[in-house]
């Protein structure tokens, strides 16, 4: 009878969700390309934590394009990342975030295999508007709501 169960639920613990997401867009900082800044594409694990699915800089135009793939056995919900360092302060010798920007990936964009089936075009965006997530709640009670940098 163990052997039984065991058997039935093998397939949910070896199994896993697979996905891939192919995202472009162009960051402004008001007026002004947000360029070589971190553009990332995350993944929420089961329980707790992140997968880091992939990493690119913005180029001199602000413009990205980003590419990311990933399983997980509670399902793929990819989400971009972009610490938000537009209008933030230097104090003494560190530059720390005005917010950390999350988009979600539409579910029609996440592909069902390792290779990304259509794109998702974010369009221009001027994230001199945004100032704090509001996701990674949890993140943020740890004190992980910025992310700060030597200059």
């Amino acid at each position: 009878m163990k052997i039984l169960l065991l058997l039935l639920w093998a397939p949910m613990f070896c199994s896993a969700w697979t996905g891939a997401v192919h995202v472009t867009g162009r960051l402004m900082c008001g007026p002004s390309p947000y360029r070589g800044e971190k553009v990332q594409i995350w993944d929420p694990n089961f329980l707790i934590g992140y997968s880091l699915w992939s990493e690119v800089s913005t180029d001199e135009s602000g413009y990205f394009s980003i590419k990311g793939a990933g399983d997980d056995w509670s399902g793929v919900n990819p989400f971009l990342w972009i610490p938000n360092y537009c209008g933030s302060s230097t104090y003494v010798d560190k530059q720390c975030t005005e917010g950390l920007i999350q988009v979600n990936v539409p579910e029609e964009f996440i592909s069902g295999t390792h290779t990304p089936s259509m794109t998702f075009d974010l369009g221009t965006v001027d994230i001199f508007r945004f100032k704090q997530s509001d996701r990674f709640w949890l993140s943020s009670i740890f004190g992980a709501s910025k992310e700060c940098r030597y200059v």
